[in-house]
C-alpha cells in the first residue's frame, strides 16, 4: 500500500493500482506519439501482424484457444484474460466459433483441475496454509463445509461467469471434496461461458466493417466501438488500445474483495445485525449457544473488545445490554466487526484445539470409568 496525502485527505493505492496506471500511461503515450514510418511504428506493426497470422492459421487458432484456456484457469490468484483471447480468435475466424467455444470450455475445465490440486497442496504445506492467501482459502472452505450440497451449483455459477474460480476450487482442494463431483458442472459452466463469448465474436466478425464507421459518425459511443472493429489491415494504434483493455480487465477483477462479499453474506453477521436493530439483554451463555462457540475464553475477550468499540453495547458481569437506538446503516457496519471473529483463522484454530481437548478428556474419562468398574 502507498499513501498519498492531499492536505487533510489521504488516498491509499495498492501496488496493482500503481502498476496498472503506469502501464496504461505508457500504452496511451505510445498511441499518441507513434507515427507511421518510424522504427517503433514498424516494430508494433510487425508484432501485430505476426500475432494475427498465428490466430488465423487453421491449425493454430484451435490449439491456441485450447491451451490459453488451460493456462488461464490453472493460474491461482493471477488473472489471465483468456476470454479476451478466444473472443479475438473468433472475430478472426467466425466460421469456427462452435469449435473454438467447445475446445476452450474443455481446456478451461482441465485448467481448473490444477487449481483444485493446488488447494490440496496448500492444505498439506504448513507455511502456505498459515499465509494470508491460505487463510482466505480456509475461510471459504469453512463456508462450503456448512453447505456441501450446494457446492456443484456454486461451481456451475462461477464457471459460467467471469468470476475467478480459484475462490471456490482451491478451498474444495483444501477440504478434499471429490473433484469428479465438480468436473461436470465445471465443464458445462465453462462451455456456456466460452460459447457465449465465441458467439459474440462470431457476430462481430460477421458484421460489415463499414457498419462501425457509420455508427462512429453518428454516436459518441460509436467512436469507442470503432476502435475495436474487426479489420483486415493492421493498425498499431488500435491494437495498442485493444491491448490496454487486458490490463483494465485484470485490474477490475483484482479490485473485487471476495472475502468481504463472503463476510457480508455470513449467517453470523446477519444474526448480529438483527440483534443490534432489535436490542435487548443477552447473557454470555445465550451468545455461546446461539453462535455455537467452543472457546469461551477467547470469545469473551473478543466481546470485551467489541463493547469498547460499540457505544450501543454495554456489559455488566455476564450480561450484554444492546440499545435499539442504532441506525440500520450503523448496525450493518458494526456487524462486520462481529463477523471478524468467525472469519479469523486464529479463532477457528483455537476453537478446534478446544474441541479436540474436550474429546480427549471425554475419551480418557470413559477409559477410567471402564477400568474402575
Amino acid at each position: 500500500m502507498v499513501d498519498i496525502h492531499f492536505g487533510k485527505k489521504t488516498l491509499r493505492f495498492r501496488f496493482i493500482d500503481i502498476f496498472t496506471l503506469v502501464i496504461l500511461i505508457i500504452i496511451y503515450t505510445l498511441v499518441v506519439v507513434v507515427r507511421e514510418g518510424t522504427p517503433l511504428y514498424t516494430t508494433i506493426e510487425n508484432i501485430s501482424q505476426w500475432s494475427r497470422d498465428i490466430g488465423t492459421n487453421s491449425t493454430n487458432y484451435l490449439l491456441i484457444s485450447f491451451l490459453i484456456s488451460i493456462i488461464g484457469n490453472s493460474s491461482v490468484m493471477i488473472i489471465i484474460p483468456y476470454v479476451l483471447v478466444i473472443y479475438t480468435l473468433t472475430i478472426e475466424n467466425p466460421h469456427a466459433w462452435i469449435w473454438i467455444g467447445l475446445l476452450s470450455g474443455l481446456g478451461a475445465a482441465l485448467g481448473e483441475f490444477i487449481s483444485y490440486y493446488i488447494g490440496r497442496l496448500i492444505g498439506s504445506v504448513k507455511s502456505v496454509k498459515e499465509s494470508e492467501v491460505g487463510e482466505k482459502f480456509h475461510r471459504m472452505k469453512e463456508q462450503f463445509e456448512r453447505n456441501p450440497r450446494v457446492v456443484p451449483l456454486i461451481v456451475f455459477v462461477f464457471a459460467a461467469s467471469p468470476l475467478p474460480d480459484d475462490m471456490i476450487l482451491v478451498p474444495m482442494g483444501l477440504m478434499k471434496y471429490p473433484y469428479y463431483k465438480t468436473f461436470l458442472p465445471c465443464v458445462i459452466g465453462k462451455t456456456i461461458l466460452t460459447g457465449i463469448t465465441c458467439f459474440l465474436g462470431y457476430v462481430v466478425g460477421s458484421i460489415d466493417p463499414n457498419f462501425f464507421e457509420d455508427v462512429a459518425n453518428y454516436y459518441w459511443w460509436g467512436k469507442i466501438l470503432f476502435l475495436f472493429r474487426p479489420s483486415e489491415t493492421v493498425n498499431p494504434q488500435t491494437d495498442l488500445i485493444s491491448f490496454s483493455s487486458v490490463f483494465i480487465f485484470i485490474w477490475i477483477f483484482l479490485s473485487i474483495n471476495f472475502d468481504k462479499m463472503m463476510r457480508r453474506r455470513s449467517k453470523e453477521r446477519k444474526e448480529f445485525e438483527k440483534i443490534l436493530l432489535q436490542g435487548g439483554i443477552f447473557t454470555f451463555d445465550e451468545f455461546i449457544e446461539k453462535f455455537k462457540i467452543i472457546n469461551r475464553e477467547k470469545f469473551k475477550g473478543f466481546m470485551t473488545e467489541l463493547v469498547e468499540k460499540l457505544p450501543h453495547l454495554s456489559q455488566k458481569e455476564d450480561k450484554y445490554k444492546i440499545e435499539p437506538t442504532i441506525s440500520k446503516k450503523e448496525a450493518y457496519k458494526r456487524s462486520f466487526e462481529f463477523a471478524e471473529y468467525f472469519f479469523s483463522t486464529e479463532s477457528k484454530k483455537d476453537e478446534k484445539k478446544k474441541e479436540k481437548r474436550k474429546r480427549e478428556k471425554k475419551r480418557k474419562k470413559g477409559i477410567s470409568d471402564g477400568g474402575s468398574e
